[in-house]
């Protein structure tokens, strides 16, 4: 039996130059927003306590695509280990994560 090719979506490094300027999916909610051809920056979209969050991950080129995945990948670890707890006054307010160092051609890590 043929297996078919897996469609996706996924931005590829190659692609991210020629991309026109506009809001960019990724996958599992990273984004690449790009104001203009040269510019743009990397958006995690999530959910947490049922409301909608944007977290930003650096601007691009000078994060890369696969720096920015492996950051989303961090966030979504430490957002999933977050205890379901609600503040007893004010909106729940999204765990500080540390800066998350991106060096070109480095793995993130939390500081």
């Amino acid at each position: 039996m043929d297996k078919m090719p897996r469609l996706s979506n996924r931005l590829t490094a190659l692609t991210l130059r020629s991309l026109p300027p506009g809001k960019h999916l990724d996958d599992a909610g990273l984004y690449l927003i790009k104001p203009d051809e040269k510019t743009g920056r990397w958006m995690l979209r999530y959910r947490q306590y049922g409301r909608r969050r944007d977290m930003g991950l650096g601007g691009w080129p000078r994060v890369g695509l696969g720096d920015a995945r492996r950051a989303a990948e961090v966030a979504h670890l430490h957002l999933e280990g977050q205890p379901r707890e609600f503040a007893t006054r004010g909106p729940p307010c999204v765990p500080k994560l540390g800066a998350i160092v991106l060096i070109s051609g480095h793995h993130p890590t939390t500081v």
